[in-house]
């Protein structure tokens, strides 16, 4: 019996990470491997330095967050 892995919370990491890394991820779980993961966390601990030292803007965070969001959604719908 093949566990259920829908209710599964991956996460995709910020700041550096790509919008295509990111797509790429969700057709090898849910595409490839059939595992039709719909809850989807897009980056971890937000409020922590970037690699140079600075705090991650707010702005930057939404847009990268929406990049990355909006290429996992056209890959397999729906996501969460």
């Amino acid at each position: 019996m093949q566990e259920d892995r829908r209710h599964s919370d991956h996460q995709r990491a910020l700041p550096g990470q790509h919008p295509a890394a990111a797509a790429a991820l969700v057709h090898y779980a849910n595409i490839e491997q059939g595992y039709h993961i719909t809850y989807w966390s897009i980056g971890n601990e937000p409020d922590i330095e970037l690699l140079d030292g600075k705090k991650i803007d707010p702005v930057y965070y939404n847009k990268e967050w929406r990049a990355i969001a909006l290429a996992m959604e056209a890959v397999d719908r729906p996501l969460n």
